[in-house]
């Protein structure tokens, strides 16, 4: 019972320090926003064609000519590329040179051909439209062909629907995540490492308040005094957590999965270990302007080394050893597959070790709190 008055009295005086709970609520919220939208680019699947310009002129036969009409509609329904007619070749090719158009196609009847003169400014565009030409000059040809040697299967194969001359299909069917699903993950990650700051102040402010004298003179241990904090600041520490995680899920539509309590299981365990860092450093360091600075110079290092600013999931060599020093980049990694691969393979791993590196702070602040008066 008296552990719990000790939990009760931290989370009160934790959630109405409105600073705190502003840098731990309110910034991964306004970040997730700017780094969402400032990064859409990079974490977008999709190609978004710039405003094609095609010139074109038809010299071919009347055949040729109404198939790449049919051709030519169909391309523009299907990536908004703009045609232009010319009846000049001359006035053509100096377009392209001018960089005008992306490409200028000419029909030929004598010989029957199809020549495609591209822009190498618009190399891309340019040739885009030449794969859509090639895919349209081998289907007239077989039409041309079926038309010569049986004449009567024509007519069923004119009327099957037409076939799509540029066709889009995702080799991976697994949902990736967007730029703002990312940032909500890696903020929310980074921002509990933060929380180590209430861990260290929560002790902090008893020593300098000489107020943990006053409550050790009653029958409460430092054991259960050290508990009593450490629980109080985690449970503060959750629920500033919880606030972000669900903000992000209704109103930036953020995807946290199929399976949200094994995710909630892993930023447990992180939250876990930022109040206990937080509480062992406050043992280790007794000068308050140092104790703090070194949280605030430790947690960039292992935010950065994690992915928290950018994905560094490419990187090879020492650098990704290093990074596996950082057990932001085991939380981030077990979330983010549990997430989007329903895997859980780096899930155990993440927890442990996020609760092993807590153990040992714990041990630390439960050794090094006998020795010393609040």
């Amino acid at each position: 019972m008296r552990m719990i008055y000790i939990i009760l009295k931290e989370f009160k005086q934790n959630i109405r320090d409105f600073k705190a709970n502003i840098m731990m609520v309110l910034f991964p919220i306004v970040l997730i926003v700017i780094l969402g939208t400032a990064f859409s680019g990079v974490f977008s699947n999709d190609i978004v064609l710039d405003d094609i310009r095609v010139l074109y002129s038809v010299q071919g036969d009347p055949a040729l000519t109404e198939s790449f009409h049919s051709f030519q509609d169909e391309l523009q329904e299907q990536l908004g590329i703009t045609f232009t007619e010319t009846t000049n070749t001359e006035e053509g090719l100096s377009s392209i040179k001018n960089d005008r158009y992306s490409c200028f196609i000419l029909l030929t009847s004598d010989p029957s051909e199809i020549r495609v003169y591209k822009n190498a400014r618009f190399n891309f565009e340019a040739n885009l439209v030449e794969s859509s030409v090639k895919v349209f000059a081998a289907r007239y040809d077989a039409v041309k062909l079926i038309a010569q040697t049986n004449p009567s299967a024509l007519a069923d194969i004119m009327a099957s629907p037409e076939e799509d001359y540029v066709q889009s299909e995702s080799i991976d069917k697994k949902r990736e995540p967007g730029s703002l699903d990312y940032y909500a993950v890696t903020m929310l990650t980074l921002f509990l490492l933060y929380a180590s700051l209430t861990g260290f102040w929560s002790v902090k402010n008893e020593q300098n308040f000489k107020t943990g004298n006053r409550i050790l003179c009653s029958p409460v241990t430092k054991i259960e005094l050290l508990t009593g904090k450490t629980l109080g600041s985690l449970l503060v520490t959750i629920v500033q957590a919880a606030v972000v995680l669900l903000f992000s899920s209704l109103f930036f539509k953020v995807y946290w999965g199929s399976d949200l309590l094994s995710v909630l299981l892993i930023i447990f365990s992180e939250a876990v270990l930022a109040i206990s860092l937080g509480t062992g450093m406050a043992y280790l360091i007794r000068n308050d302007g140092t104790g703090a600075a070194c949280l605030n110079v430790l947690i960039p290092i292992i935010a950065f080394l994690g992915g928290g600013y950018v994905p560094l999931s490419s990187l090879e060599g020492p650098l990704a050893t290093i990074t596996a020093l950082s057990p932001l980049k085991w939380t981030n990694e077990a979330i983010f597959r549990l997430i989007y691969d329903q895997d859980y393979t780096t899930m155990l791993p993440a927890i442990l070790i996020n609760l092993a590196i807590a153990a040992a702070f714990l041990m630390i602040s439960a050794f090094l709190s006998r020795k010393e008066a609040f």
